[in-house]
């Protein structure tokens, strides 16, 4: 699930799921879980809650189908493995890593001649990455850049991309924290992308994916379409721990250290970045694998997507096993 403005709604319901068995389905409003409505300001503390200080063997919903008059309850059972000692975490570690990677990788679509559509899902690739990116865009007239869902990552890769749509050296942000830091800043490399350039986000793009959003607003280099970011742009160092001997187990800790200060003065952080166009899909659209937003952005680019179409274009991706 994710906010689709101030609403949460399902995205996607893994196959062969309970959830799936309950008959929770894309589209659906989730009204409450276990007895909590999620909103912008509480979705990172039920994250948190079930994914880290304490797992669900099982989750109480209360949802809605846009098709429904009525909300509906139903308690959708968490899928347990047991495994019998701390050493086999590696294999599972592993395992969801490839996951994260089936799920999680870069894709394009090239419409015709003239657009290419670059789902980016993370800025936590190296600079390399984003070269060999810019290389393909460099024949074609416009480039969507699809940075919804992408929570952030490596601030030089932000700085790379960035520098691959300027001619001169562009500040980014200002770090502003207990110790004097420099400044976040994009440097031109290589042949420029001097074509038309959209950048979509929603209310999962977060730290670099909605800093360089707002870069590109308030240079006016492109046009922003989507919805309110998610204002989570803070700098963090990791600090990392182990405990143990012979078994060892690792941990760490990620502690916000500077915040970023725009050009404009403004900080980004609770705020997000408002798109210079604001599309949203809606339960049905979810429901009917509709995707408005990239159909928008096409049309912005003179191409004609239908949202049925501009819907299967990324289709998500579980883990191939």
């Amino acid at each position: 699930m994710m906010m689709v403005g101030e609403t949460a709604l399902v995205t996607a319901v893994k196959p062969n799921s309970d959830a799936e068995a309950k008959g929770l389905k894309p589209g659906d409003t989730v009204l409450a879980i276990d007895g909590f409505r999620p909103s912008r300001e509480n979705m990172w503390k039920m994250y948190h809650r079930y994914y880290a200080l304490m797992p669900a063997s099982a989750i109480k919903l209360t949802v809605q189908s846009p098709e429904e008059t009525q909300p509906r309850q139903i308690q959708v059972q968490a899928s347990i493995e047991r495994r019998a000692n701390v050493a086999q975490w590696d294999q599972v570690f592993v395992r969801g890593q490839r996951e994260r990677w089936y799920t999680y990788h870069d894709r394009f679509v090239e419409v015709g001649k003239d657009l290419l559509i670059w789902q980016m899902p993370t800025f936590s690739v190296p600079e390399e990455h984003v070269d060999s990116a810019m290389t393909k865009a460099q024949k074609f007239k416009t480039l969507i850049i699809d940075l919804r869902g992408n929570s952030g990552g490596y601030v030089k890769t932000l700085e790379r991309l960035a520098g691959s749509f300027f001619d001169h050296e562009q500040k980014i942000a200002d770090l502003k924290g207990r110790k004097e830091m420099k400044p976040v800043a994009a440097k031109p490399h290589g042949e420029q992308f001097k074509g038309q350039l959209i950048v979509l986000v929603d209310s999962e793009s977060a730290s670099a994916a909605e800093l360089f959003a707002r870069t590109i607003q308030l240079q006016k280099r492109g046009t922003v379409i989507g919805d309110r970011t998610a204002g989570a742009v803070m700098t963090s160092r990791v600090f990392e721990h182990q405990s143990g001997v012979g078994t060892v187990l690792y941990f760490g800790n990620s502690i916000a250290i500077a915040d970023m200060i725009m050009p404009d003065g403004a900080s980004l952080e609770r705020l997000g970045v408002q798109p210079d166009e604001l599309v949203l899909p809606t339960g049905a659209d979810i429901a009917a694998t509709r995707d408005p937003v990239l159909t928008r952005a096409a049309a912005l680019a003179e191409v004609r997507l239908d949202p049925e179409k501009a819907g299967s274009l990324f289709p998500k991706d579980w883990r191939i096993k």
